[in-house]
Protein backbone atom coordinates (compact mmCIF):
# COMPACT_ATOMS: atom_id res chain seq x y z
CA UNK A 1 0.00 0.00 0.00
CA UNK A 2 0.96 3.55 -0.84
CA UNK A 3 -0.17 6.64 0.53
CA UNK A 4 1.33 10.16 1.99
CA UNK A 5 -1.14 11.95 4.66
CA UNK A 6 -0.61 15.74 4.84
CA UNK A 7 -2.61 18.03 6.85
CA UNK A 8 -1.59 21.85 7.05
CA UNK A 9 -1.44 24.20 9.91
CA UNK A 10 -4.40 26.65 8.88
CA UNK A 11 -7.51 25.48 8.84
CA UNK A 12 -6.29 21.85 9.39
CA UNK A 13 -6.76 20.88 5.58
CA UNK A 14 -6.18 17.70 4.67
CA UNK A 15 -4.13 16.06 1.36
CA UNK A 16 -3.80 12.58 0.58
CA UNK A 17 -1.00 11.60 -1.79
CA UNK A 18 -2.33 7.90 -3.46
CA UNK A 19 -4.89 5.48 -1.76
CA UNK A 20 -3.17 2.41 -1.55
CA UNK A 21 -4.57 -0.98 -3.12
CA UNK A 22 -3.71 -4.48 -3.12
CA UNK A 23 -1.67 -6.32 -6.37
CA UNK A 24 -3.13 -9.42 -6.84
CA UNK A 25 -1.47 -12.41 -7.96
CA UNK A 26 -3.21 -16.01 -9.61
CA UNK A 27 -3.40 -18.38 -6.20
CA UNK A 28 -4.81 -21.65 -5.58
CA UNK A 29 -7.97 -21.86 -4.19
CA UNK A 30 -6.62 -23.33 -0.57
CA UNK A 31 -4.15 -20.20 -1.01
CA UNK A 32 -7.11 -17.94 -0.80
CA UNK A 33 -8.50 -16.04 1.73
CA UNK A 34 -10.76 -13.33 2.89
CA UNK A 35 -9.39 -10.21 3.20
CA UNK A 36 -10.70 -6.66 4.07
CA UNK A 37 -9.39 -3.84 1.52
CA UNK A 38 -6.06 -1.39 3.33
CA UNK A 39 -8.34 2.17 2.93
CA UNK A 40 -11.16 0.43 5.21
CA UNK A 41 -8.66 -1.64 7.77
CA UNK A 42 -6.10 0.89 7.76
CA UNK A 43 -6.54 4.39 6.14
CA UNK A 44 -9.96 5.45 7.44
CA UNK A 45 -9.23 3.85 10.73
CA UNK A 46 -6.06 6.51 10.93
CA UNK A 47 -7.84 9.50 9.89
CA UNK A 48 -10.52 8.79 12.28
CA UNK A 49 -7.87 8.45 15.05
CA UNK A 50 -6.51 11.35 14.63
CA UNK A 51 -10.18 13.73 14.30
CA UNK A 52 -9.52 14.32 10.34
CA UNK A 53 -13.64 13.79 9.20
CA UNK A 54 -12.55 14.58 5.41
CA UNK A 55 -10.41 14.58 3.26
CA UNK A 56 -10.35 18.13 1.18
CA UNK A 57 -7.79 16.37 -1.83
CA UNK A 58 -6.94 13.47 -3.09
CA UNK A 59 -3.66 12.91 -5.82
CA UNK A 60 -3.49 10.22 -7.55
CA UNK A 61 -0.01 9.81 -9.65
CA UNK A 62 -0.60 7.61 -11.68
CA UNK A 63 -3.13 4.22 -13.10
CA UNK A 64 -1.12 1.47 -11.03
CA UNK A 65 -3.14 -0.62 -8.54
CA UNK A 66 -1.07 0.01 -5.43
CA UNK A 67 -1.73 3.43 -5.52
CA UNK A 68 -4.98 3.73 -6.53
CA UNK A 69 -6.34 0.55 -6.16
CA UNK A 70 -8.71 1.58 -2.94
CA UNK A 71 -10.45 4.97 -4.64
CA UNK A 72 -13.93 3.25 -4.80
CA UNK A 73 -13.26 2.14 -1.22
CA UNK A 74 -12.21 5.54 -0.10
CA UNK A 75 -14.71 7.57 -1.65
CA UNK A 76 -17.93 5.29 -0.30
CA UNK A 77 -16.34 5.28 3.03
CA UNK A 78 -15.27 8.51 3.71
CA UNK A 79 -16.09 12.31 2.51
CA UNK A 80 -13.61 13.44 -0.23
CA UNK A 81 -14.02 17.08 -1.60
CA UNK A 82 -11.93 16.56 -4.82
CA UNK A 83 -9.89 14.43 -6.56
CA UNK A 84 -7.16 15.34 -8.60
CA UNK A 85 -4.76 13.66 -11.41
CA UNK A 86 -2.46 13.74 -13.79
CA UNK A 87 -4.12 14.89 -17.27
CA UNK A 88 -5.54 12.21 -19.22
CA UNK A 89 -5.85 9.83 -16.44
CA UNK A 90 -9.47 10.58 -16.50
CA UNK A 91 -9.63 8.15 -20.17
CA UNK A 92 -8.63 5.08 -18.33
CA UNK A 93 -11.62 2.86 -18.02
CA UNK A 94 -11.67 2.97 -13.59
CA UNK A 95 -11.06 6.61 -13.10
CA UNK A 96 -13.90 7.24 -16.01
CA UNK A 97 -16.46 5.05 -14.37
CA UNK A 98 -15.69 6.58 -11.13
CA UNK A 99 -15.86 10.21 -12.15
CA UNK A 100 -19.53 8.82 -13.51
CA UNK A 101 -20.38 7.09 -10.36
CA UNK A 102 -19.79 9.78 -7.54
CA UNK A 103 -21.21 13.14 -8.98
CA UNK A 104 -20.86 15.18 -5.60
CA UNK A 105 -16.94 14.71 -5.81
CA UNK A 106 -15.06 17.11 -7.79
CA UNK A 107 -12.32 15.89 -10.29
CA UNK A 108 -9.74 17.61 -11.78
CA UNK A 109 -6.71 16.90 -13.85
CA UNK A 110 -3.10 19.03 -13.64
CA UNK A 111 -0.61 19.15 -15.88
CA UNK A 112 2.87 20.67 -15.66
CA UNK A 113 2.82 24.44 -14.97
CA UNK A 114 -0.29 23.95 -12.53
CA UNK A 115 -0.48 25.21 -8.57
CA UNK A 116 -2.69 23.72 -5.88
CA UNK A 117 -2.72 25.77 -3.08
CA UNK A 118 -4.62 24.61 0.38
CA UNK A 119 -4.21 25.31 3.78
CA UNK A 120 -1.54 27.95 3.27
CA UNK A 121 0.84 25.03 1.25
CA UNK A 122 1.36 25.32 -2.43
CA UNK A 123 1.56 21.86 -4.53
CA UNK A 124 3.43 22.78 -7.61
CA UNK A 125 3.15 20.72 -10.66
CA UNK A 126 6.33 19.54 -12.10
CA UNK A 127 5.00 16.50 -14.20
CA UNK A 128 3.34 15.38 -16.89
CA UNK A 129 3.92 17.77 -19.50
CA UNK A 130 0.76 16.50 -21.64
CA UNK A 131 -1.83 14.28 -21.96
CA UNK A 132 -0.44 10.72 -20.95
CA UNK A 133 -2.48 7.49 -19.53
CA UNK A 134 -0.98 7.06 -16.31
CA UNK A 135 1.48 4.84 -16.85
CA UNK A 136 4.62 5.02 -14.56
CA UNK A 137 6.47 7.22 -16.97
CA UNK A 138 3.44 10.03 -16.61
CA UNK A 139 3.32 9.88 -12.86
CA UNK A 140 2.18 13.05 -11.61
CA UNK A 141 4.82 14.94 -9.93
CA UNK A 142 4.79 17.62 -7.47
CA UNK A 143 7.46 19.55 -4.90
CA UNK A 144 5.90 21.36 -1.80
CA UNK A 145 7.24 24.01 0.86
CA UNK A 146 5.96 22.61 4.47
CA UNK A 147 7.46 24.79 6.28
CA UNK A 148 10.85 25.32 6.01
CA UNK A 149 11.73 22.51 4.28
CA UNK A 150 10.81 21.13 0.14
CA UNK A 151 9.75 18.00 -0.33
CA UNK A 152 9.75 16.20 -3.73
CA UNK A 153 6.76 13.57 -4.54
CA UNK A 154 7.31 11.54 -8.11
CA UNK A 155 5.01 8.03 -7.45
CA UNK A 156 6.87 5.82 -9.88
CA UNK A 157 8.17 8.34 -11.94
CA UNK A 158 11.53 6.59 -14.05
CA UNK A 159 14.60 8.29 -14.46
CA UNK A 160 14.15 9.44 -18.21
CA UNK A 161 10.75 11.34 -16.39
CA UNK A 162 12.99 13.12 -14.00
CA UNK A 163 15.68 14.18 -16.16
CA UNK A 164 13.00 15.89 -18.73
CA UNK A 165 12.31 17.60 -15.25
CA UNK A 166 15.83 18.30 -14.63
CA UNK A 167 15.81 20.48 -18.16
CA UNK A 168 13.06 22.58 -17.35
CA UNK A 169 13.96 23.27 -13.27
CA UNK A 170 16.42 23.63 -11.05
CA UNK A 171 15.55 21.81 -8.68
CA UNK A 172 16.92 22.17 -4.56
CA UNK A 173 14.78 19.92 -2.19
CA UNK A 174 15.14 18.78 1.38
CA UNK A 175 13.15 15.85 1.47
CA UNK A 176 12.82 13.33 -1.29
CA UNK A 177 9.71 10.70 -1.56
CA UNK A 178 11.94 7.63 -3.29
CA UNK A 179 10.26 6.94 -7.10
CA UNK A 180 8.65 3.63 -7.41
CA UNK A 181 9.51 2.05 -4.00
CA UNK A 182 13.06 2.31 -4.34
CA UNK A 183 12.90 0.83 -7.72
CA UNK A 184 16.53 0.64 -10.02
CA UNK A 185 14.41 2.31 -12.94
CA UNK A 186 13.70 5.61 -10.46
CA UNK A 187 15.78 8.19 -8.28
CA UNK A 188 18.45 8.55 -10.85
CA UNK A 189 21.80 9.71 -10.38
CA UNK A 190 21.31 13.11 -11.83
CA UNK A 191 18.59 13.62 -9.68
CA UNK A 192 20.51 13.24 -6.62
CA UNK A 193 23.10 15.42 -7.85
CA UNK A 194 20.88 18.63 -8.46
CA UNK A 195 18.34 18.67 -6.19
CA UNK A 196 20.57 17.65 -2.61
CA UNK A 197 18.39 16.15 -0.71
CA UNK A 198 18.78 15.86 2.71
CA UNK A 199 16.71 12.80 3.64
CA UNK A 200 15.09 10.12 1.06
CA UNK A 201 11.83 8.08 2.47
CA UNK A 202 11.30 4.63 0.45
CA UNK A 203 7.80 2.96 0.50
CA UNK A 204 8.05 -0.48 0.53
CA UNK A 205 6.52 -3.74 2.28
CA UNK A 206 8.47 -6.56 4.11
CA UNK A 207 9.54 -9.06 1.51
CA UNK A 208 7.98 -7.56 -0.97
CA UNK A 209 7.96 -9.88 -4.55
CA UNK A 210 9.76 -7.34 -6.37
CA UNK A 211 13.01 -6.67 -4.12
CA UNK A 212 12.31 -3.15 -3.41
CA UNK A 213 13.79 -1.42 -3.16
CA UNK A 214 16.96 -2.41 -4.83
CA UNK A 215 20.47 -2.32 -4.02
CA UNK A 216 21.27 0.11 -7.16
CA UNK A 217 19.21 2.39 -5.48
CA UNK A 218 20.07 2.64 -1.81
CA UNK A 219 23.77 2.71 -3.03
CA UNK A 220 22.65 6.01 -5.14
CA UNK A 221 21.48 7.49 -2.17
CA UNK A 222 24.60 6.23 -0.33
CA UNK A 223 26.93 7.45 -2.84
CA UNK A 224 24.99 11.39 -2.81
CA UNK A 225 25.18 10.86 0.91
CA UNK A 226 21.60 10.98 1.14
CA UNK A 227 20.09 9.28 4.48
CA UNK A 228 17.11 6.89 3.85
CA UNK A 229 14.61 6.00 5.85
CA UNK A 230 12.42 2.51 4.41
CA UNK A 231 8.83 1.77 5.64
CA UNK A 232 9.86 -2.15 4.91
CA UNK A 233 12.80 -1.57 8.57
CA UNK A 234 10.32 1.23 10.30
CA UNK A 235 6.55 0.94 9.68
CA UNK A 236 4.61 4.46 8.80
CA UNK A 237 6.77 7.17 9.33
CA UNK A 238 5.34 10.29 10.27
CA UNK A 239 6.88 13.81 10.03
CA UNK A 240 6.13 16.37 12.24
CA UNK A 241 7.23 20.51 11.92
CA UNK A 242 6.03 22.98 14.58
CA UNK A 243 4.52 26.35 13.20
CA UNK A 244 5.59 28.92 15.03
CA UNK A 245 9.39 27.78 15.30
CA UNK A 246 11.97 26.02 12.65
CA UNK A 247 11.96 22.70 14.84
CA UNK A 248 10.55 19.33 13.20
CA UNK A 249 10.61 15.45 14.34
CA UNK A 250 10.30 12.31 12.42
CA UNK A 251 8.81 9.31 14.20
CA UNK A 252 8.52 5.67 13.20
CA UNK A 253 5.15 3.34 13.81
CA UNK A 254 8.05 0.16 14.93
CA UNK A 255 11.41 2.23 16.11
CA UNK A 256 9.82 5.26 17.77
CA UNK A 257 11.65 8.33 17.73
CA UNK A 258 14.03 8.79 14.78
CA UNK A 259 14.86 12.08 13.66
CA UNK A 260 14.39 15.60 16.09
CA UNK A 261 15.27 18.94 14.30
CA UNK A 262 18.86 17.58 12.45
CA UNK A 263 19.71 15.28 14.86
CA UNK A 264 19.37 11.19 14.05
CA UNK A 265 18.71 8.94 16.98
CA UNK A 266 20.68 5.46 17.20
Amino acid sequence: MYSILITTPISRQTILIDVGGKLSFPTKEWEKRVTRDQVSNSTIPLLKSKGISKIDKVFLTHKDVDHIGNLETLLTGFKVKEVNFGIGLEKNKRISNVINNYPKVKFKNLRQGDTVDIGGIKLNVLWPKKSSIGENEDSLTMIAKLKNKTWLFTGDLEQAGEKEILKDYNLKIDYLKVGHHGSKTSTSKELLQQSRPQRAFISSGVNNRYGHPNKETIDRLKQQQVEYFNTADYGMISWYYYFFNNNEKTTTFLKGDLVENSRTKK
